[in-house]
Formats: structure tokens, sequence, C-alpha cells
């Protein structure tokens, strides 16, 4: 599963997101410098993380789903 955390985002904060490996096994965390619409405000930034995610972890084989 990949996670993109908003950097400056007021409603999700990052804080919150704190722990949620446990929860989650195989997360991968990406961060952009943007607000709570980070596809809005870091378009480009936040579509590179989740190109990466899917090169590496499902089409590298890393997926367990």
């Amino acid at each position: 599963m990949l996670f993109i955390q908003a950097a400056n985002d007021s409603i999700l904060k990052p804080e919150m997101s704190v722990g949620m490996e446990k929860a989650i096994p195989n997360l991968t965390r990406g961060e952009v410098k943007a607000s709570h619409w980070a596809l809005w405000h870091t378009p480009v930034e936040t579509n590179e993380l989740v190109r990466n995610w899917f090169e590496q972890v499902v089409f590298g084989g890393k997926s367990k789903m």
C-alpha cells in the first residue's frame, strides 16, 4: 500500500500517520510539500510518487497483493 502525506495538511496532520506501519504491513510512504489537496497543488510530484511505487512495488515484484 502507498500512503502519500501532504506535509502542510492542516486536516490530516503528518503526526496522525505515526505508527501506520503497525496496522498496514508493507506500507510505502511518500511526502509532498502541499496542503490537503496534494493532487491539485503538486500534481507532478504526487503522480511521480505513484508512478515510482507502481514500477518498484507493483510491477517490480515486491507487491504482496
